[in-house]
């Protein structure tokens, strides 16, 4: 087994974590990988560190752009990516040594499109020492069908389900899918797509995947508005499973989005955000403008029901 994978690394203002990230690729037990580092036109020294990597590593190619955010730079290196499986690793973020060495043989060993690991939590002003010889003694597989997959994206399995970068995609996936370019939020309006083209998904509960949580991104800087985007994704899911003759789908994708607005609301009431009345009266016009996509759900609670009328009023 030798096939080829293509590693896509967006990069903007991290010059302080790149190294740790670009080392942790490098140094992969499974060695035949193509390295796409994407400058996103970072104003720091991010290009620069780039270009000294791609004389190091004839396996880096580097890609220079102007600034067009995370979705536009993975979609950049997707066009670019020669490889028979696709991965996607933030550039804050790194991987354990054996990240794509276990992925691809889980792959392989159930004939699976998809592989996805657990991942870590690193804090930015913590030492954090993984010993990465330590055996994983109580690892669990979990074999799923697409649908089965697509159910993690509504339970407590959510977080692990709906990120991109835990996971090793076969390429096919990516024919018909992109991440939508200029949107934040973007894993939750791509991996449902990703996840129903799959036949099989394979997952391991080993923490292979270490995601730095700092002050500074998007995903650190606690309610904002970018989060209202979430919104939009719901409503997509909902209608895609609608289109596909999935309900019980459906079902799960319109609680979330019913949950969300109102979970959403408290966020933004308890926030000191200056426009924070705007925000409200846009979460209600956005709550009124698609209370039919779940007004008619049946098993919805009286008192989410009074919620939802109240809402509406």
């Amino acid at each position: 087994m030798n096939d080829m994978i293509s590693v896509i690394v967006p990069i903007y203002n991290v010059e302080n974590y790149l190294q740790k990230c670009i080392d942790s690729i490098i140094n992969q037990t499974y060695k035949n990988l193509e390295i796409i580092l994407v400058d996103d036109g970072s104003p720091d020294n991010c290009g620069r560190m780039c270009d000294v990597y791609a004389l190091k590593d004839d396996r880096i190619k580097i890609i220079h752009k102007n600034n067009g955010g995370l979705s536009d730079a993975r979609n950049v290196g997707l066009d670019a990516a020669a490889g028979d499986y696709i991965g996607f690793i933030d550039s804050d973020d790194s991987i354990h040594r054996e990240f794509y060495e276990v992925l691809i043989n889980l792959i392989f060993k159930y004939n699976a499109d998809i592989a996805q690991c657990g991942f870590l939590r690193v804090n930015e002003d913590a030492v954090n020492n993984f010993n990465e010889d330590k055996p994983y003694a109580d690892e669990k597989i979990t074999l799923m069908s697409n649908c089965e997959a697509l159910d993690n994206l509504y339970n407590e399995n959510y977080v692990n389900t709906v990120i991109v970068c835990n996971k090793l995609y076969k390429r096919e996936l990516f024919e018909d899918t992109r991440f939508p370019k200029g949107k934040t939020q973007e894993d939750e309006f791509t991996t449902y797509k990703l996840l129903f083209s799959a036949k099989k998904v394979v997952s391991t509960s080993r923490q292979m995947y270490y995601y730095m949580k700092r002050t500074g991104s998007i995903m650190g800087c606690g309610f904002n508005i970018e989060y209202l985007l979430l919104l939009d994704a719901y409503c997509e899911q909902i209608l895609f499973y609608k289109q596909e003759k999935l309900p019980e789908l459906e079902k799960k994708a319109k609680i979330a989005f019913e949950n969300y607005i109102r979970i959403t609301m408290v966020d933004d009431l308890k926030s000191d955000l200056d426009n924070k009345d705007q925000i409200f009266d846009n979460l209600i016009n956005y709550y009124r403008n698609n209370y039919g996509l779940f007004s008619s759900y049946s098993n919805t609670g009286f008192k989410k029901k009074v919620i939802m009328l109240l809402f509406n009023y």
